[in-house]
């Protein structure tokens, strides 16, 4: 239950028991949030789940996503699956919108009777992935790594530059 259709919860339908909730998100979903931002997963295969309660003025929703997305290695620039485990929770209330809301607060008129969670949930996946994101070893594109050591002066032996070795002489020498 995705793709096309968004993550959206009846909160006329939630009272004090805990309700569970189940969304495969897929390519389709990743593709239309990436849309809307300059974010970097485009396509993933996530399992979400969400449980949701109504409280005294407020409804409590816990959310647990496991899965991988589809993001660009840092290295190679080619496509890589990024495992992702996130939990997370969130707060509804109803009322007016505050200048300074919570991040853990979301605020809905009054007369809304559905909460759309899809860009909480897409954000909160966002923020599982690690900022630097590259292929095992052996596994980028051997083309571009080539490119790569050619640009940056370095080769794939990983020698070091013989004036180094003459500053990490004076280096032990003045340490000694």
């Amino acid at each position: 239950m995705c793709g096309h259709e968004i993550i959206q919860i009846d909160l006329e339908g939630l009272n004090e028991d805990v309700r569970h909730f189940s969304f495969e998100l897929d390519d389709t979903f990743f593709a239309a949030m990436a849309a809307q931002s300059e974010r970097q997963a485009h396509k993933g295969c996530v399992t979400l789940d969400i449980e949701g309660s109504k409280g005294i003025g407020c409804y409590d929703f816990t959310f647990h996503a496991e899965g991988t997305v589809t993001l660009p290695c840092d290295r190679c620039l080619e496509d890589m699956l990024q495992p992702v485990t996130v939990d997370s929770q969130l707060v509804v209330k109803r009322g007016e919108p505050a200048e300074g809301d919570d991040d853990e607060v979301l605020m809905v008129d009054d007369k809304q009777h559905m909460v759309d969670l899809s860009w909480f949930v897409y954000e909160m996946v966002e923020l599982a992935i690690p900022i630097q994101h590259v292929h095992a070893d052996g596994e980028c594109n051997p083309q571009m790594l080539e490119m790569l050591a050619s640009h940056t002066g370095r080769s794939e032996d990983n020698s070091i530059d013989p004036r180094w070795k003459d500053l990490e002489k004076l280096r032990t020498t003045i340490n000694d």
